[in-house]
């Protein structure tokens, strides 16, 4: 058995569990390759993951994304995520041109902690902080920009605090998951998820080169993904 095949089993699995559904995927399909810029809505990215397998099955790879350093502080998981193509930090120019030869888009969760462990009160918000990473790699490329986002993965952990804060708090950094939420059997990381419906959408390529600034990019990225989570919880 390949590193690849446990991870794309489990991922299916979770397809069932969460009664995935995907809308707008032929844009991936159609577009040129681009940087998928994706709602971190809970601790784990279920629904990237989930995308990920359907672009293996239909696009024929699993593409490459950012993923939390930790991930490579157990050698043997640090081995199945770069065999998933999970990078620990920026692409180089290299890996931006292998992917763009290839036709492959590459994937961002800017919000990062600051969206994925919070306290149940204060989700389903799209939140990148001063992160503007995505948006200088999508213009230094020329890379349209697709966004992306998931009702339900805000309901997988029912948060009680903002462990971004306490990190901060405690250790004066805020990449230290201090985060107490509950889920099926106990306390995250240890529980499962709760079975929440994920629902995911696939937004219309933004052109970054087409906004007078950065900043414009940004609020329209973001203004367009709160408007796409908040129609997929109303539907």
């Amino acid at each position: 058995m390949s590193a690849v095949e446990l991870p794309l089993a489990t991922f299916r699995l979770w397809m069932r569990y969460f009664r995935y559904e995907t809308e707008g995927f032929e844009i991936l399909a159609e577009t040129e390759p681009s940087v998928i810029v994706a709602y971190h809505g809970g601790p784990w990215t279920f629904d990237l993951w989930m995308l990920g397998v359907r672009m293996y099955d239909e696009l024929g790879y699993f593409p490459r994304a950012f993923w939390h350093r930790s991930w490579w502080r157990l050698p043997a998981v640090g081995r199945i995520v770069t065999e998933l193509g999970g990078l620990p930090g920026p692409p180089t120019d290299a890996d931006i041109v292998a992917l763009k030869s290839q036709g492959e888009h590459l994937v961002l969760a800017p919000g990062g902690t600051r969206e994925a462990l919070r306290p149940f009160w204060t989700r389903h918000h799209v939140d990148f902080g001063r992160r503007r990473g995505y948006l200088r790699l999508a213009r230094a490329y020329d890379m349209p920009i697709i966004p992306v986002v998931a009702s339900g993965v805000d309901e997988t952990f029912l948060g009680l605090n903002d462990g971004r804060a306490l990190s901060k708090r405690l250790f004066g950094r805020n990449d230290v998951p201090v985060w107490l939420a509950v889920g099926v059997g106990g306390i995250w990381p240890l529980a499962l998820p709760l079975p929440a419906r994920i629902r995911q959408r696939v937004g219309t390529p933004v052109d970054p080169a087409s906004f007078a600034d950065e900043e414009a990019v940004h609020v329209h990225v973001t203004t367009t993904m709160q408007a796409m989570l908040d129609a997929l919880r109303r539907s």
